[in-house]
């Protein structure tokens, strides 16, 4: 992230309770009214808040699956935000795009493993159309962010269908190549700059006037007695 997005940025924490909060207030304030007056099979209503609360209160198995199914969008919600705020959104987009493909796998596996008694079965009629649906999402996926780094290369070739970024993959190299060239010659003359700053050896600010010039004239030797004098 850069620094204005990194000041900007809001916990993730934060950021999922006040999906949480907002949500359960409009689901609470409109939405349950709405559906509790919309003519139904839930007692008169399209939904039943009391029945539905009543169910809640006294049936195991729905609390467990309450339970599940809140720990579930929690952890979710948790992870895709953080992919969020520690990469970015066009990241969030591109796993959320393996959900669907999750779902339908764990679909199949669940049918076939347990003779039926769960999932979905393949269907000739309609799941070759589901998964050329998915090979072309996979494939936007993998081209999504051409050419820049973390997409497969479009050259011309036969998996490209007539794109060919050739000269932008050139131009993006070379710019990299001087970004590169242009950070070493910074480092190389801050480094300089350090090596002749004032403030080192015997040119530091902090060394008396007499001091400096001590360390800066050359020793003369005295023949008579064998010292040195300055």
């Amino acid at each position: 992230m850069s620094g204005n997005d990194a000041l900007d940025a809001v916990p993730p924490l934060y950021l999922i309770g006040m999906e949480g909060f907002w949500g359960t207030f409009f689901c609470v304030t409109v939405l349950y009214p709405i559906a509790f007056f919309v003519p139904g099979d839930d007692h008169g209503s399209y939904e039943n808040f009391e029945n539905t609360w009543y169910m809640l209160m006294h049936t195991r198995s729905i609390q467990i699956m309450f339970g599940v199914y809140f720990v579930a969008i929690f952890g979710y919600n948790l992870f895709a935000v953080l992919v969020t705020f520690l990469m970015n959104s066009i990241w969030h987009a591109i796993l959320d795009n393996f959900r669907p493909i999750t779902v339908w796998i764990v679909d199949l596996t669940l049918f076939y493993l347990l003779a039926g008694a769960f999932g979905a079965p393949w269907d000739n009629r309609w799941s070759w159309l589901q998964l050329g649906g998915m090979i072309v999402l996979l494939y936007g996926t993998a081209i999504y962010n051409a050419p820049n780094a973390g997409s497969i290369p479009l050259k011309g070739t036969w998996y490209a269908f007539g794109m060919n970024f050739t000269n932008e993959y050139d131009t993006i190299r070379m710019e990299q190549h001087e970004a590169a060239m242009d950070a070493e010659f910074e480092a190389r003359m801050i480094a300089k700059k350090r090596n002749n700053s004032s403030f080192m050896g015997e040119r530091s600010p902090f060394l008396s006037k007499a001091a400096s010039l001590a360390a800066t004239r050359p020793a003369a030797t005295n023949s008579s007695n064998g010292g040195t004098f300055v």
